[in-house]
Formats: structure tokens, sequence, C-alpha cells
């Protein structure tokens, strides 16, 4: 009953939207990694704790630690939160609590929730896979709200049982829900455990569930044959102590553990205590089972041989790294490319018109490299920032976030996008995280002497922002080579970019062009820029256009 009341009870707790702008804030060992899409309420999760922020009243809270959900892992208000625990198991955070669900997930090894629809009437996520028959570890389900507030039947979502290697895939998620919670976005883990790709779920007017593969166009796209897998080989192993006798066994056995006292000598010959006849059948049967296993190597490197031409030739993207709009129109992707020159991995934006099946590659960025998706607005603006170093990188240049507008194929620095609305906003990230930044150290072999190196970096950070721009949070970590890492965020709120609050009725009262430092352009030419509308209304909206 307890469960039912807390659940039920957050349906009414929808926050109003902020609409006055607020002194930004720093926020110490506190890393922003989701944000509800009202901006009312930011998650931190650093080395196993986790932080709830409310923008609206300043307030910090910790709680018991759980993996946030891959995907929209909140409602509006941030009033319920899903995802899963270290002993992946599912979690349903209400108001602060968490929901006892040990009696609902005890038939499962593995259940797992990542997303939620506004009203809190569907959750996505995945469970272990009850086809025992498959490899296949984790398949995708949704589950519906029953009335009383408690979770419902876990449904199995339709998903292909083999991957596109025509081998068992290694799992299968269910990641983004719409807000309708009839278009949810999922990926595919090929057989390899090296392959990912998007899989699309929809719901039909009839309640039916179908699925598609959105970039399977993407995946040997020269048509090449795979020959088929072997599989596991089976051949039977030949062993000589099937041919002995145990008396010839027991002596030969002998020879060779006296033998391995010394070592002097040759060793004990196996053919030395063998009849001519036992011999004879023994290395017949060793050479049947050598030609077995060559005709099996053969087969298994020309699969193998083949299947790395068509990856090598196909476009797979990062693990976990997409997003999906509220609407379920529009993802965004990383792919993960190997580059052959470097030997290091690259991420290649593309995005995917659901609603035209469009694929498009995202322009680099001017040094070769691309951010990744981690947000995608309702009106498709794509928030997306630069991969996290590894501890062993080199150098470790910290994230920093970028925006890609609708309709354009080039990022602009948040930075860039902010000066169009809020250039206030902006001049305090340069007042307050533009910080040198360790990035790495000169050695000198002669003394064993370490000179660290520093840069000096505007830390944009791991960013989120709500879905009208009027809350934005960024996430930066201080680099050490120690495992003692500092975290903060900064919570900037800002009156919005008015890009979804136009008045119908409302004309356009002036155009104003900037280019990509934030600079007005009397009479704009050849290039990008940044142009903001006002509206009588005093609505304000801003787009990214190009002059020709």
């Amino acid at each position: 009953m307890r469960k039912s009341l807390l659940f039920c009870a957050a349906m009414g707790l929808i926050a109003p939207a902020l609409v006055q702008a607020a002194e930004p804030t720093i926020l110490t060992e506190f890393y922003t990694t989701k944000m509800s899409p009202d901006g009312s309420v930011i998650l931190s999760q650093t080395d196993g704790e986790n932080v709830i922020y409310n923008v609206k009243t300043g307030e910090s809270k910790p709680f018991e630690f759980f993996y946030y959900g891959t995907g929209n892992c909140t409602t509006p208000d941030g009033n319920i939160i899903v995802g899963s625990t270290e002993m992946d198991q599912p979690v349903v955070m209400v108001n602060g609590e968490m929901l006892d669900l040990s009696a609902y997930s005890a038939d499962y090894g593995f259940l797992s929730f990542n997303a939620i629809t506004p009203n809190a009437t569907r959750i996505v996520g995945l469970v272990s896979n009850p086809d025992m028959s498959t490899e296949t570890t984790q398949v995708p389900i949704y589950v519906d709200i029953n009335k009383d507030g408690t979770p419902g039947e876990i449904k199995y979502l339709p998903c292909p049982k083999k991957d596109w290697s025509g081998r068992d895939p290694q799992y299968i998620t269910a990641s983004y829900i719409s807000n309708d919670g009839k278009t949810i976005l999922g990926q595919v883990r090929d057989y390899t455990g090296q392959c990912s790709y998007p899989i699309l779920f929809k719901e039909g007017t009839d309640g039916e569930w179908s699925y598609s593969l959105p970039t399977e166009s993407l995946i040997n796209p020269q048509k090449r044959t795979l020959p088929e897998d072997p599989g596991e080989f089976t051949g039977k192993y030949v062993s000589y102590e099937d041919y002995m006798t145990p008396e010839e066994l027991e002596a030969y056995n002998a020879a060779v553990a006296e033998w391995y006292q010394t070592f002097e000598g040759d060793m004990p010959n196996l053919g030395d205590y063998m009849t001519p006849a036992e011999a004879a059948a023994y290395n017949e049967a060793v050479d049947a089972y050598n030609q077995v296993a060559k005709e099996y190597n053969d087969k298994i490197a020309a699969f193998y041989d083949a299947l790395y031409v068509i990856i090598d030739e196909s476009v797979f993207f990062l693990q976990n790294g997409f997003a999906m709009d509220a609407e379920g129109k529009l993802i965004a992707l990383a792919a993960d490319i190997l580059n052959l020159e470097t030997y290091e991995s690259i991420y290649p934006t593309y995005t995917i018109d659901l609603t035209t099946g469009e694929i498009n590659k995202v322009n680099e960025l001017s040094d070769g490299s691309w951010p990744i998706a981690r947000q995608v607005l309702s009106d498709g603006t794509i928030i997306a920032s630069t991969p996290m170093p590894s501890f062993f990188a080199e150098r470790q240049i910290p994230p920093f976030t970028y925006v890609l507008l609708p309709g354009s194929n080039d990022y602009i620095t948040i930075q860039d996008h902010l000066n169009t609305f809020a250039p206030a906003a902006v001049t305090w990230l340069k007042d307050n995280f533009t910080k040198e930044v360790l990035i790495g150290a000169d050695y000198d072999y002669d003394t064993w002497e370490e000179t660290p190196i520093y840069e000096t970096y505007l830390m944009t950070g791991l960013t989120c922002v709500s879905d009208d721009w009027k809350v934005i949070s960024g996430g930066v970590l201080a680099y050490t080579y120690s495992f003692d890492n500092t975290y903060e965020s900064y919570v900037i709120q800002t009156e919005g970019s008015g890009v979804n609050e136009i008045n119908a009725d409302a004309s356009v009262q002036s155009v104003k062009y900037y280019d990509l430092n934030g600079i007005e352009v009397k009479n704009p030419s050849n290039g990008i820029y940044v142009v903001r509308t006002t509206y009588t209304d005093g609505t304000v909206t801003t787009a990214k256009t190009v002059k020709k």
C-alpha cells in the first residue's frame, strides 16, 4: 500500500516552470549527470554517491546510490527517477524514497529500468532473457504502471533473434521512450560485443509492437557475402589413453614422471609403450582429428576475415552514445570508428529523422573530432560533449559542450549559443570556469623528476539543459594523476531562448544577426550566423542560418 501511495502522490507534484533568472550557482562535490526535462531537478553521480539538487529551493539531498537509467530516466518535475542497483535490480525512486521492488523483481537475475514517460504510466528497460535457446543475455521490456501506482506485468518487446552477422546478439536494450509511450529507442549489441546499432520499437494503433533497425543500410554497404559461421569446434580430442591397456599406460606415465625428475636424455616415446596395432590405430585417429581441425580452422579464418572486412566498411555506434527527443522524431548517435592512422577511436555524429528515415552525418569540429550527443531537445537541438579522456590518455583534455541547432550541420560551442540570448551567462562562465587544467607531465629520465603541464580552458564540462534553455548545468571534473579527483558543477538560470514559446498571434518586431562569437552583424554576407528574432509579444527565438 505504501508503494502505491508514494507513486500516485508524485502525480500531483508537477513543479511550475522556472521563469525568472537567478544568480548562477557553483555546486561542489557535485557532478551533473541528468536533469529533469523542465530543469527543476538536477542529478549528480560521483564515486558511489548520488545527490539531487532542487533548482527552485537551492537544496541538495544525498540519497542511496543507484545507477540512473541510460535514457530519459526522470519525470518532468524530477519527482520520479528510474534506474538500477549495483546488484542489477530495478529502482523506482519517488519523492526521494526508493520503492521496495524486491518482491516484484525476485524472479529475475537481471532487471533494469532506463526511461519513464512524463506522466509516469510506462517504464522501459531490459531483463534477463527467458529464451534459453539463445546466448542473448538481456532483452528489452516495458512495464505499464497500474492504476494503484504499482508496476505492472513485464512485457517483452519484439526483437531480432540474430544480430547483423547471423549470430546471437549479446543483448538488446530499451533506453529512451517518447512522451506518448509509443516509440522506444534501444540498441543491439552484437555477438562479438564490439558492434552496436540502434533498434526502434513502435506501438501501432492496434496495440501491437514492431521493430526496425534505422541504420541497417550502414551495415555491410558493399553487400559482401559472409560465409556461414562454423560455430563451436565439435571435433573430439584424441587421447593416447584410449589406445593403451592400463598396464601400458601406468608404465608410460611412470617413465614420464621419472624423466621430469632429471630431464636427462629424450622424453619417453609413447610408441615404445604401445603395440604396433595400438600405435597404428592411435596415429590414424590423430590424423583424422588434425584433418577435421584444419577444415574447421580454415572455415573460421574465412568467416572472421570476411567479418572484419565488413565491420571496417560498416558504421557501428558507441555503446549508450545516443539520444532521442521527447516526441520520438529525431535521434542522434555517436559512431564508434577506429582511426587506422592513429589507432584511436573517433565518434562521428549521425542524426536520423524518424519521420523520413533520412540519415545525416554531421560535420567534424575544426580539430577533426566530434562530440558525443547526450540530449535531443524537443525542437531538434542536439546537446553534445567531447568524450571524457581515459585515465591513461597522454593529454587529459577536459570535455567541452557543443550545440547543433536545427537545420545546421556544424556544431558551435555552448558559449557561442548562449551569447545569442544570455551573454551574461557566458561572462559568468568565463569568470568562474576559466581554469588551468593539468593535461600531462614532462619526465626527466635522468633525475626522475616530473614537471606538470597546464593549459587554460573554459571548462564547460558535460552539460545538461532544460528543454526551454532556462536551466543549464555542467559537471566539471578536476583531473589529477591519483584517484582523488574533485567535482564541481555550475547551475545557470536564464530567461530561456524562447524557441518553444512563440505566440501564434505575435508578429515579428525585429531580426538581428550575430556571428558565432556573439557579435551583432548589420549586413551579413557569406557565412554562418545565429539569427535572433523578437516578436511583438516579447518572445525571442534563435536559430542558425547560412548566408550565401
